[in-house]
């Protein structure tokens, strides 16, 4: 898996494809060309944002966006990569013959002074995921790229199907690639995009000190904490290191442990020894043990589950709201 990062939204390269080749194996698929760059002796990326804006005169950003990716650890055998995508290999081929014009040819000339490429190691792809240019092309994200071999019995539509399966919180977008020319390494390039490490800590303070208003105006907590390994579960634990601003202090807080099978205990004594103390929060003197949680359902429970269970619970909450007022 390679991480990248794209710094420079918008540029271009030339093709050395011609009319005779010319096929389209995916008409109405965005088409994506990749070129593995060098910079020229004393060249860096700042170079390439100073040339860029005579090749934004040159594009229409409804058919043709491109991007350097800049990769975020050193690699020997380029500097950076060039991508560029096209809303359809037509519009690539029509690309083709028409760079004739005064900005195409300036920059032409101040990029190969900048950076070359290797032709040799050109590549192309479909994307099938129905993306758009844009969104391939977001400016400062970070790309991991994977290279797959598929699976037998596995078509490509059933792994479009179950591509949200694959998304996480820092995950934008998940693009799927196929080569254009079949290969023996591998089948498809799986391209994530995910927002960097600093927005996403950016992002979960802005949601924390939304939620930590409502606990300021919170008279009491019932806190559900499933049984893990025979533990709280981490990010219960993790919860009060972010409650640092007395959203718990002085307050009474009831503590529910539910297990799949015969254990709950445990929870509940790791939290009334480790959370108390910084927090301040006043644990009930009475809790919760739900086990065999699958079989629990109020008034109906299944036969695993005490009948006594529910007049506990309701003698339970009646204490926690007496603590409260």
């Amino acid at each position: 898996m390679k991480n990248f990062l794209i710094i420079i939204s918008i540029f271009a390269y030339v093709s050395c494809a011609d009319k005779e080749s010319f096929q389209v194996i995916f008409p109405e698929k965005v088409f994506v060309e990749f070129n593995w760059c060098s910079y020229e002796e004393n060249k860096d990326a700042e170079d390439l944002g100073k040339i860029f804006i005579d090749y934004k005169n040159f594009l229409d950003p409804n058919n043709f966006y491109a991007s350097y990716l800049n990769p975020t650890f050193q690699v020997q055998t380029y500097d950076f990569i060039l991508m560029e995508s096209f809303k359809n290999k037509e519009v690539f081929h029509s690309n083709l013959q028409d760079r004739e014009g005064f900005f195409y040819n300036r920059w032409k000339t101040n990029f190969e002074q900048t950076a070359k490429c290797d032709e040799l190691k050109k590549q192309y792809f479909y994307e099938h995921t129905n993306s758009s240019l844009e969104a391939i092309n977001k400016k400062d994200i970070e790309f991991k790229f994977s290279f797959c071999k598929k699976l037998d019995n596995v078509s490509i539509d059933q792994l479009i199907d179950n591509l949200e399966i694959l998304k996480l919180n820092n995950i934008k977008n998940i693009f799927l690639l196929t080569p254009e020319i079949l290969n023996d390494y591998y089948d498809y390039l799986f391209i994530i995009s995910s927002i960097k490490e600093e927005e996403i800590e950016e992002n979960r303070k802005l949601l924390f000190d939304e939620f930590s208003g409502k606990l300021l105006k919170s008279d009491g907590f019932i806190f559900v904490i499933p049984e893990y390994g025979g533990m709280a579960t981490p990010i219960s634990k993790n919860f009060f290191l972010h409650c640092n601003k007395g959203e718990l202090s002085h307050k009474p807080a009831l503590v529910v442990s539910i297990s799949s099978g015969n254990g709950g205990s445990y929870p509940i004594s790791e939290l009334r020894s480790s959370s108390y103390k910084n927090r301040h929060i006043l644990w009930i003197p009475e809790n919760i043990i739900i086990r065999n949680v699958e079989h629990f359902n109020p008034r109906n429970h299944g036969h695993l589950i005490p009948e006594w269970l529910d007049k506990r619970i309701d003698y339970v909450l009646n204490l926690l709201i007496e603590y409260s007022k």
